[in-house]
């Protein structure tokens, strides 16, 4: 009998011992650990989900920050286009004439196009008088150039050509075209002027761009365009409609 109790004494010794060793064990792993809350999970697998995590959260971080940039440009050139006489130069006095010229319904030429490749396009909007080419820094939209023809007692525009990451405007005269180019070399905007003297500008028509109208209406600025489609310039704007 004596040696039965202590073989019984010398396993709840040894149960005992193995009770406190795991509780101590326990005691060292962190209560928010991520193997503690996973803790059939290997190590080597919790690592890999935690990196994944990590990498996801930038994505999404990186995908608002482009989202909040894109909303941030879209605004300023909805301003801009809504806001064209403002924006526009006028240095032959043209839209003082109101036989020619009505701010309420007025053909346009616009077009969004990246020059420079950085991302953010540039946004080319003018009438019939003048154009200009706007770009978007520092939170606002900025005016990189003004598109007319200088010194000149009477020019207005009569197509607007764009091709090869350039665009040209002309205004067409009796016996002559004058042209205005204006494109990037090496990120750096570069405009010119030229002249020639015969009636046909000597551009291929799918180079031209269309002229759409701008009416206000009671609900807002309308854009209409040739085919018979419209489009509200409100904060749901498409702005695929106006690329180049």
């Amino acid at each position: 009998m004596w040696k039965n109790d202590r073989k019984e004494i010398a396993v709840c010794t040894f149960l005992s011992v193995c009770v406190f060793l795991t509780a101590c064990a326990n005691s060292y792993l962190p209560a928010n650990s991520y193997l503690h809350v996973r803790e059939n999970m290997p190590v080597h697998q919790a690592a890999a989900e935690m990196t994944m995590s990590v990498s996801m959260t930038q994505a999404w971080e990186e995908e608002l920050s482009e989202r909040e940039e894109e909303a941030a440009w879209q605004r300023a050139y909805l301003y801009v286009i809504c806001n064209l006489q403002k924006y526009l130069a006028d240095p032959y006095h043209s839209r003082r004439d109101s036989e020619i010229y009505n701010p309420m319904d007025q053909w346009v030429y616009l077009g969004l196009h990246d020059f420079d490749g950085d991302g953010i396009p540039e946004l080319l909007a003018g009438d019939t008088i003048t154009m200009a080419v706007f770009t978007f820094a520092g939170g606002h939209a900025e005016k990189l150039a003004d598109l007319y023809y200088p010194n000149t007692a009477c020019w207005r525009i009569n197509d607007v050509y764009f091709k090869d990451n350039s665009v040209s405007i002309s205004g067409d005269g009796i016996d002559r075209s004058d042209f205005v180019d204006f494109g990037f070399c090496d990120n750096t905007d570069m405009k010119g002027f030229v002249t020639r003297y015969y009636s046909a500008s000597g551009r291929l028509p799918e180079e031209a761009r269309e002229e759409i109208r701008l009416v206000h209406e009671a609900s807002g600025w309308v854009l209409k365009f040739q085919s018979g489609e419209e489009a509200a310039l409100d904060s749901e704007f498409n702005y695929d409609l106006i690329q180049w």
